[in-house]
This record gives structure tokens, sequence and C-alpha cells, in this order.
């Protein structure tokens, strides 16, 4: 085989029908898990536990995309099989990546809005005595219902980026696996 000859036989519409599948499987899980956890007490040994699931899910679903990538592709030698895993592992990690940092970026805008706190105006009307009388009033804090929730999201995001790195490498290591097991052996006739 010369250098560069399986790239001519990639396929992207396999690529990018693995990986929509695989996105689609992933909100689905995602929307699971949070209806699941939804009232769950994050404490330190559950944390170590969705720690432990999410990597566990996060490798079947690199291999399944990695796999159904390389199987719809119909590749006869190894190298183009593997390039269709690796690329949709590189697409769902790049999404994976972005959709943590969006996650970040929106709790990071939401603890610095919940900190500003509007004055109250009031204006008393005394209509018989032709007067306005106007005060204004700070808002109350709230200050421990926003650090028990940010606590919470802080646990949260403490885990995301070892996590994170963790399942990228199993990831791209199952994505090579299930590529290699994905491609078609050619028919010796």
């Amino acid at each position: 085989m010369k250098l560069g000859q399986g790239f001519d036989q990639i396929k992207p519409g396999a690529i990018i029908i693995s990986t929509l599948i695989t996105i689609g499987v992933l909100i689905f899980l995602a929307a699971l898990g949070m209806t699941l956890t939804t009232y769950a007490e994050i404490s330190e040994e559950s944390s170590h536990t969705y720690a432990f699931f999410t990597i566990l899910i996060l490798t079947i679903i690199f291999f399944g995309a990695g796999f159904f990538a390389s199987k719809i592709a119909h590749q006869t030698n190894v190298f183009s099989s593997v390039i269709h895993s690796l690329c949709t592992w590189a697409i769902i990690s790049i999404l994976l990546i972005a959709s943590i940092f969006f996650a970040i970026a929106g709790q990071k805008v939401k603890s610095a809005v919940s900190a500003i706190h509007a004055p109250i105006i009031i204006t008393d009307l005394k209509i018989f005595e032709g007067k306005a009388i106007t005060t204004i009033k700070e808002t109350p804090h709230h200050h421990h219902e926003l650090d028990a929730k940010s606590e919470k999201y802080h646990k949260m995001f403490e885990l995301i980026w070892p996590i994170c790195s963790i399942s990228l490498s199993i990831g791209l290591l199952v994505s090579i696996i299930a590529g290699i097991l994905g491609y078609k052996k050619p028919l010796n006739n």
C-alpha cells in the first residue's frame, strides 16, 4: 500500500451519519441522566460513581460510533476503516469539549448575573397632601441559596476535566480497535 492510498476511499457520509446517530444517543443519555439526577444529592461517593459510569458510557459510545462508521463505509483495508472511526471520534470529541465549555460559560454568566442586586424604587404618592416620596431599597440577598447551588455546580465542574480527558483517551483507543474490527475483509475468489 502506498502512502496516502487509503485517503481516496474516505466516505464523509459514513462519518456524518455515525456522528449524528452518536449525538442523538448522547442527547438521549444526557436527558435521561438529568432526569434521574435532578433531585439527587451529589456527595463525594456518588460523584465518583457518576464519573465511573460517565467514562464507561462514553467508552461504549466511542466504540459504537467508530465501529458503525467503519461498517457503513464498507472499507476493505484496515487503514481506511480506522480513519473513519478516528474522524468520528474527533468530531464527537470536539462537540463534547465545546458543550463543556458552553456549560461552564453559562454557569459563570449565571453566577455573575445572580450577584447583581437591582434596587427597588418605591414611590409613595400622597395625593391630598400634594407630594410624592420616593425611596430606594436594596433587594434582599439570598447568599445561602446561591452558595449551595454554586457549590453543587462547582463539585460537578471540578470532575468534568479529568472525566473528559480519561474518556477521550480511552475513546481514542477503542475507536482504533473499533476501526480494526469494523473493516470488511476482502473476499478471495
